[in-house]
């Protein structure tokens, strides 16, 4: 019983690593621990030591998800790994039919994709053709999906 306690907790400890560490092995080892407890409880308990086996690491893989989900981003080392939301662009699906015409400056080059400044939200745009040089002031002329077309202002 020890034996499989002790892969249960090394593989979700291996899971968990897998988030902060390259590559996919530790996830890999991880899983195939999770795994061997199944099996060993499986020769240990028979068939009822199998179903208890999957469904508490099916229970607490899930509530370890859940309570991940929940405070990590929120926590100071979550911060680390997310993007300050100064820094975080609208998407296109959101902007409404009010915002053509509406005027910015090219933060980049446009040839003919870049980035652009429009009513203090920056935005991933394609020119229609041309190239457009950073700094210059650009109109939005059409939204296509999640494709938005400026033209460079006369």
């Amino acid at each position: 019983m020890t034996l499989i306690v002790s892969l249960m907790v090394g593989g979700f400890a291996l899971v968990l690593a897998e988030i902060f560490l390259p590559g996919i092995v530790a996830g890999m080892i991880g899983v195939a621990l999770l795994l061997a407890a199944a099996v060993m409880s499986s020769i240990e308990f028979g068939p009822s030591g199998l179903a208890w086996t999957l469904a508490i690491e099916l229970a607490l893989g899930s509530l370890i998800f859940l309570l991940w989900m929940r405070y990590f981003p929120k926590s100071r080392l979550g911060a680390k790994f997310s993007l300050p939301e100064s820094q975080v662009q609208k998407s296109s699906t959101l902007l409404g039919d009010d915002w053509l015409g509406a005027e910015g400056i090219a933060l980049t080059a446009l040839r003919p994709s870049g980035t652009v400044k429009i009513r203090d939200q920056r935005l991933d745009v394609i020119t229609e053709g041309l190239h457009v040089e950073a700094g210059k002031t650009v109109t939005l002329v059409k939204i296509e999906g999640s494709t938005i077309f400026v033209r460079p202002k006369p």
